[in-house]
């Protein structure tokens, strides 16, 4: 049987955070924040609201010891994973 869904009239927005990392020329990733506007009945970003550069800097690990992870599949389909250890604020 079919399952009734109620919608909700006129806009339905979330405000999205995504974190994403930039690799400096010293080697180190820096922490990137973008904030975007999507619309939760067709799951399009409506537009992009900010970008915020963070102050963390990271650095690859292979320890068990890791702040943020990132999975993604390589070119030959294998499943990579790359962790990144928090190494200083820029503040401090």
């Amino acid at each position: 049987m079919g399952r009734k869904s109620i919608r909700i009239a006129g806009d339905d927005h979330v405000e999205e955070v995504t974190t994403t990392f930039k690799k400096q020329p010293d080697g180190l990733f820096r922490k990137i924040l973008n904030y975007s506007l999507r619309d939760r009945t067709s799951g399009n970003v409506l537009k992009k609201l900010r970008e915020e550069d963070t102050d963390e800097l990271y650095e690859k690990t292979s320890d068990e010891d890791y702040d943020h992870s990132i999975s993604f599949q390589d070119f030959d389909g294998e499943d990579v994973l790359i962790k990144l250890r928090l190494v200083k604020q820029l503040d401090d």
